[in-house]
C-alpha cells in the first residue's frame, strides 16, 4: 500500500538503491540458484571466492566471486577475508526460502520495484507501456528498457506477474497481495526531495575560514597547493596496488563490483575502500560515468600520473 506520510516516503526512497545487482545465469534458474547458494554458505562451503559451487539443477555455474555481489547487496551474506557467511537476513531466508521472501528483500533494497506492480493493477500491459508510465510518473530519463525489464524479470521469476499473451504482463494473486503488503511511494516524494534541495541555506563562514577564503581569492596561485591528494593505498607495493585498482576499472564497473574487487583483492573492510574512492576521483584516476558506475580516466588509462599525488 502507498505510504501516506510524505516524510516516511522520503525515508523509504533514500534507504534504497536504483539497481538490482546482476546474477549470472538464465533467469529461469535465478530463484533456485539463490536458494542453493544460501544453502552452501550455511554449510560453510563458500570459503574460496575463485572456486565454483556445486549447484543442483544448474547446468552452468560461475565462481563464488561472481555470485557474491548479489548476495551481499541483498544483505544475505557478509564477506570476511574471502569467506562468505550468512547474515541475520541470510539466516532468515535460509529458514524460509520462499519466492515471496526473496521478493520482499528486493523490495526493501531497490527503488521502484513494487511500484511497477501498480501500473499493472488495472490492466495487463507490455513492458514498453510500463516503462513509459514509470518514466513519466517518476520523471526518469532511462535511455532504454533495461531497468524496467530487470524489475519485471524478477517480478516474473518470483511469481508476482505472469505472461497473459500478446507480449503483455498481468498481476498474479501474489502480486496483488504484495501491493497491499509493501510500503510503496508516490511521485509526490520527488516534489519533497526537490523542494528540500532548493531550500538549502549556506551560513556565513566563521571569521577564520572567511579570512582563508579571501586569501585564496586574492592569491589564486595558492590553489595549486590544494591539488595535492593524500591517497590511502594498501601496502606493500602501494604504487603497484594502485595500478591494479585502476586496471580493474579500465572498463565500466559498478561501485559494488569495484568495492568487492578491492575488498577481496586486499582483504579490506568496506569502510576502508569507501575512504579511498573520493580521492581516486579527485586525483583524476577514476570518473563516474553513470549512477554509481565508474571507469578509469583517459589519463589513468595512458599510464600518466597526476601531477601531485602523495601515496600514504
Amino acid at each position: 500500500m502507498f505510504i501516506e506520510d510524505l516524510q516516511q516516503q522520503k525515508i523509504e526512497w533514500r534507504k534504497k538503491g536504483w539497481a538490482i545487482p546482476d546474477i549470472r545465469g538464465s533467469k529461469q534458474d535465478w530463484y533456485n540458484l539463490i536458494k542453493e547458494l544460501i544453502r552452501l554458505v550455511a554449510d560453510n562451503l563458500a570459503t574460496d571466492l575463485d572456486s565454483y559451487p556445486d549447484i543442483n539443477g544448474v547446468s552452468e555455474t560461475y565462481t563464488w566471486r561472481s555470485y557474491a555481489s548479489f548476495l551481499k547487496s541483498m544483505g544475505l551474506v557478509s564477506n570476511r577475508a574471502g569467506i562468505l557467511s550468512l547474515t541475520e537476513t541470510g539466516c532468515s531466508f535460509y529458514n524460509n526460502s520462499s519466492k515471496r521472501h526473496l521478493a520482499d528483500l528486493i523490495q526493501d533494497k531497490v527503488r521502484l520495484f513494487g511500484e511497477v506492480l501498480v501500473f499493472l493493477q488495472t490492466e495487463a500491459k507490455r513492458i514498453e507501456e510500463v516503462d513509459k508510465q514509470l518514466c513519466e510518473t517518476f520523471c526518469l530519463s532511462w535511455a532504454n528498457l533495461s531497468n524496467t525489464r530487470r524489475r519485471m524479470d524478477w517480478l516474473e521469476v518470483l511469481g508476482l506477474i505472469q505472461d497473459v499473451g500478446n507480449r503483455k504482463w498481468g498481476l498474479t494473486s501474489e502480486g496483488e497481495s504484495a501491493i497491499n503488503d509493501w510500503r510503496l511511494v508516490t511521485a509526490d516524494v520527488l516534489d519533497l526531495l526537490e523542494s528540500e534541495s532548493k531550500d538549502i541555506v549556506i551560513a556565513e563562514p566563521p571569521e577564520e575560514i572567511a579570512s582563508l577564503l579571501q586569501h585564496l581569492f586574492d592569491i589564486p596561485d595558492d590553489h595549486k597547493k590544494r591539488s595535492t591528494y593524500n591517497i590511502w593505498v594498501p601496502s606493500p607495493n602501494r604504487i603497484n596496488n594502485l595500478r591494479i585498482i585502476v586496471q580493474f576499472a579500465l572498463e565500466r564497473v559498478s561501485r559494488a563490483d569495484l568495492f568487492k574487487f578491492i575488498e577481496d583483492e586486499f582483504s579490506l573492510k568496506t569502510s576502508s575502500v569507501e575512504s579511498m574512492l573520493p580521492f581516486l576521483k579527485a586525483a583524476g584516476l577514476l570518473e563516474e560515468v553513470g549512477r554509481n558506475v565508474y571507469i578509469a580516466t583517459s589519463q589513468a588509462k595512458r599510464g600518466a600520473k597526476p601531477e601531485m599525488i602523495w601515496i600514504s
